[in-house]
């Protein structure tokens, strides 16, 4: 990540250099914290209370093994936080015991993709299954055994590690995803086929629903997509367990990937708009609490503390409807 920031002419301030010591908050109009990373200095200055600037925690997890995804210091995100947004409803559930009952800052933000996916614009017509792309950095052994099943079938198959020479995962982009017809991963490359009209297979480390459907859509959309399926586990040991059960053979993976795609091409074509409303980026921000206020600041910053007041929302609210 920090060479990806580092390429793209971001200045990256690290902990423990003379840069990290000298951040002044004031300087910024908005401060994204990720994983309860908080500079001491920026911590220590009381104008975080301020007019400026907002603060928006983060967390991407419901696992209570990942400590740096919950709050660690008492009420630390309540006394700064402008906004607490989750990527999905299972991670805000398990989060919401670590704040008081009436909190009413946690939204979802449902890892929108960027606006490249949505105005990406489809060329790609087959309605027989001749190309896959698979985008996963802990494939179980079942899906393995399928891309030499769907080989032998005549389809062309790829990794993204195979494709990119790197061992662990690299960003994905429209030009890549397009070159195939289905695409197999969890989690985020959901949501960029999803806003592309590109159908998806969702299999992984926790097994998976396959493809989507209306039946099934918003509880896997409450797991963000990872494949999960239970209805609330907080713990990672546990739902590998839980989904180590329902794991399909080779055999059925790789006949649900044949049999179903062309209705899978459909469905993702025909509800690609609603999708591009829920979650892409352009669609997502502006809904979320304190967005408005934002803008406000941007343009009259004095004024934006004042106005957080009617960006207020009930809890949970979820960004992605």
């Amino acid at each position: 990540m920090l060479t990806i920031l580092q390429n793209k002419g971001f200045q990256v301030i690290q902990r423990g250099t003379p840069e990290a010591s000298s951040i002044n908050a004031e300087d910024y109009d908005l401060i994204w914290i990720q994983h309860e990373t908080i500079p001491e200095s920026v911590l220590s200055q009381e104008t975080l209370l301020s007019e400026k600037p907002i603060v928006i925690f983060s967390h991407m997890s419901p696992f209570s093994e990942l400590h740096i995804e919950f709050p660690y210091i008492h009420s630390l995100e309540e006394k700064y936080a402008n906004l607490i947004v989750c990527n999905s409803p299972s991670t805000a559930d398990a989060q919401r015991p670590f704040f008081t009952a009436d909190d009413n800052k946690i939204e979802i933000y449902p890892n929108p993709s960027p606006s490249q996916f949505s105005q990406y614009s489809s060329t790609r017509t087959n309605k027989v299954l001749k190309s896959i792309l698979v985008v996963s950095n802990h494939r179980p052994q079942e899906l393995d055994e399928v891309l030499d099943i769907l080989r032998n079938s005549n389809i062309a198959v790829d990794t993204l590690q195979d494709i990119s020479g790197q061992k662990q995962g690299t960003i994905t982009s429209t030009s890549l995803l397009s070159k195939y017809d289905l695409i197999i991963s969890i989690g985020k490359t959901v949501q960029y086929c999803l806003t592309m009209g590109k159908p998806v297979y969702i299999y992984d480390q926790f097994g998976g629903p396959g493809y989507l459907n209306d039946s099934i859509f918003k509880q896997i959309a409450y797991h963000n997509f990872s494949g999960r399926q239970e209805q609330v586990n907080s713990s990672l040991i546990q739902s590998i367990h839980t989904c180590s059960i329902r794991h399909l053979s080779a055999q059925q993976i790789a006949q649900q990937i044949r049999d179903g795609y062309e209705d899978a091409l459909q469905y993702h074509k025909s509800h690609r708009q609603q999708f591009i409303e829920r979650y892409s980026i352009e669609h997502v921000f502006p809904r979320i609490g304190c967005a408005r206020c934002l803008a406000q600041m941007w343009s009259a910053r004095r004024r934006a503390r004042s106005q957080c007041v009617d960006c207020m929302v009930s809890p949970s609210r979820d960004m992605s409807r």
